[in-house]
């Protein structure tokens, strides 16, 4: 019996993982695919599964009924990199198509009012830890 080693086996693992958890652009891709061919919204495959994919799912089915230009390229494309052994597996994902409309996020003033009890009461303690020895 041969010995089927990490290097062998990776591709067989990655593809069977990427059958059962298809990515967002998948469920996105698929949606859109059946409703230019006429499947209704209520037969979404995703929607017992995750919120998220049925989401991109539905997302896909409403922008092919209205006939918008897709999101994501109908065409899968192949995100994995193989390196050598001295380097992991990286996986390349397409970058979100709205991701530069985000704007960074505020620390919150419930936080900053919180780290600064938090530096009161230890700089309180560490005071009376001091007069304790002392």
């Amino acid at each position: 019996m041969k010995d089927n080693t990490t290097a062998e086996l990776l591709p067989h693992v990655k593809f069977l993982f990427e059958i059962d958890n298809p990515s967002l652009e998948e469920c996105y891709r698929h949606g859109f695919l059946m409703s230019q061919e006429g499947i209704d919204e209520s037969e979404n495959p995703f929607s017992e599964r995750g919120l998220r994919e049925a989401e991109f799912w539905s997302q896909g089915w409403w922008d092919a009924l209205y006939d918008e230009k897709p999101m994501f390229s109908l065409e899968p494309t192949l995100s994995t990199h193989l390196y050598t052994n001295a380097q992991k597996i990286h996986w390349s994902e397409e970058a979100a198509i709205n991701e530069e409309n985000f704007e960074p996020q505020k620390p919150s003033t419930i936080t900053t009012v919180a780290k600064l009890a938090a530096a009161l009461a230890g700089a309180f303690l560490s005071y009376q830890v001091m007069d304790l020895i002392a």
